[in-house]
């Protein structure tokens, strides 16, 4: 008795250490998907229905900040063999309504149902910028007339924020030894100035501060802001050939260049504090300071009825 008993017991324990499995009920569900893009983009979004218990019709809506976002297209995705999908007509009406429709069966297929087709604004800020999903509760029924419950789940059109160059200009970031940021590239003999090739988007913006000279030139201080005015980068502009921060390429560029190399002291100063100065002596970016880098800037200010001069040089490997 007392082995069967035991038997009994030690049953009991091992079923006691086997998981139970409990089946999680799914719920139906009309949602929106979440997208990324830069202002300006054209974006899809698909309005989704999952875990369908079968329905026979149903109106979906869909709003959003028309001051972001413009719709320009609504389309079935004939994700059910059959019934009518009627996307709202004008795509202006927020909300704006999907009807979909089959009076003689239940359809239980789950997937992208709708795809509608967003335009970003221009100037939309960046952020999330919601698709809020709503249905008509007694318009979404089944074969037997009962109306079938749903829940819902907005989107997002996710706007992207940041900075670059423009097309039209040579320019290039280095990170130093001493994880100093410097934007280097550009020869300025007198105007426009490097900050009118950054271009800023989705809301960010910048700002430059002017070197010791009250200038912007060699050593002035660019600061990328996002959108909401924080500081998220900080540059220090780099003018190749403005060599004494002054903000012309000039005879004075050509004697601190001489200066530098006849002066041991005041190379191995510039090298070793990888400073401005440093890098917009090396005019032609081949890693050196010597006479090429004064032929360069003799060349530039032999050009002196062109406004703005461009190097064109690699990209160092420093």
């Amino acid at each position: 008795m007392k082995k069967i008993l035991s038997v009994f017991v030690a049953l009991a324990l091992m079923l006691a250490c086997i998981p139970v499995c409990v089946s999680a009920v799914e719920t139906p569900t009309f949602s929106a998907g979440t997208v990324s893009a830069m202002p300006g983009d054209t974006v899809q979004i698909p309005i989704r229905i999952e875990n369908n218990p079968g329905i026979m019709a149903c109106i979906v809506s869909v709003s959003y900040d028309p001051a972001e976002l413009t719709l320009t297209g609504a389309d079935y995705c004939d994700l059910f063999t059959g019934g009518t999908a009627v996307p709202g007509g004008n795509l202006s009406l927020i909300p704006f309504n999907l009807l979909w429709y089959d009076y003689t069966a239940n359809q239980t297929a789950s997937g992208d149902f709708f795809m509608l087709t967003f335009k970003v604004s221009e100037n939309a800020v960046a952020g999330d910028k919601t698709i809020t999903v709503t249905y008509s509760a007694d318009s979404t029924f089944d074969v037997n007339g009962d109306n079938v419950a749903f829940e819902t789940q907005n989107g997002a059109v996710t706007v992207q924020g940041g900075w670059s160059f423009s097309e039209d200009c040579f320019l290039y970031t280095y990170v130093s030894e001493n994880d100093e940021n410097f934007i280097c590239g550009v020869n300025s003999i007198d105007d426009p100035f490097m900050s009118d090739y950054i271009e800023t988007f989705g809301g960010w913006s910048f700002n430059v501060e002017y070197n010791d000279l009250d200038v912007e030139s060699t050593g002035s201080k660019l600061t990328i802001l996002d959108q909401s005015g924080t500081a998220v980068e900080e540059y220090t502009l780099i003018y190749l050939g403005d060599v004494n921060g002054d903000g012309v390429i000039n005879g004075m560029d050509i004697q601190l260049l001489l200066e530098i190399m006849t002066d041991s002291d005041t190379w191995d100063f510039l090298f070793t504090d990888e400073l401005p100065q440093t890098f917009a002596a090396d005019v032609n970016v081949d890693g050196t300071i010597n006479g090429m880098d004064i032929q360069c800037i003799m060349d530039c200010i032999a050009h002196d009825d062109f406004p703005f001069q461009f190097i064109d040089c690699p990209v160092p490997e420093r």
